[in-house]
């Protein structure tokens, strides 16, 4: 929150913004966005002032992993740098844009355990203590070629759970207008 100059003198104009995490849009993100926004402008209103969103974009989808996609990495992964190695995370309230891959095509997200105290890393995301122990980078890229090969060795069907629309069409669930998808796609080099 941004407003004035000095705490005794009222400011002119207020900035503020900020993101929320959910894991369920349909029941808690869209609700919350429309009394967010049904709160600014009637606070704005109650004091004679007005509101004007610069931005304030659809709330995202939440990291949802594909149970069977998630099953069979377990078990590929598991066998190949040992099911010791695995781990089940509770929960976790990321902003990702992972999550609008897996809307397009079911899959899996996973986590990269990158905390070494030893080494010093494993500080909390977004902190200017954070830093990871790139020893860990091989597992990671092995995870993913292991899982990418068998997959598709796998004969497992996933086309039930992908999305029926098109990429443009998802990016308006997300309040994305279609010229800055067409900017998207006017930016990709091939």
């Amino acid at each position: 929150m941004e407003a004035g100059t000095a705490k005794n003198i009222i400011p002119s104009d207020l900035r503020f913004a900020g993101t929320v995490r959910l894991f369920d849009r349909e029941k808690v993100g869209l609700p919350f966005r429309e009394e967010m926004r049904r709160l600014v402008d009637s606070t704005a209103a109650a004091y004679g002032c007005t509101v004007t969103y610069n931005s304030f974009t659809q709330p995202g989808f939440p990291v949802d992993n594909d149970p069977v996609c998630a099953a069979f990495a377990r078990q590929v992964i598991g066998a190949e740098i040992g099911e010791d190695a695995i781990c089940q995370p509770e929960p976790w309230m990321a902003s990702e844009s992972f999550s609008q891959l897996q809307k397009m095509w079911s899959g899996v997200f996973v986590y990269l355990g990158v905390n070494n105290p030893e080494k010093g890393t494993g500080a909390d995301h977004h902190n200017e203590y954070f830093d990871l122990d790139e020893d860990v980078l091989a597992l990671g890229v092995t995870g993913a070629v292991v899982y990418a090969l068998q997959f598709l060795d796998s004969g497992i069907d996933t086309l039930g759970s992908q999305w029926k629309g098109t990429l443009p069409e998802l990016y308006d669930t997300r309040g994305v207008d279609g010229a800055t998808v067409q900017s998207y796609y006017d930016g990709i080099q091939l």
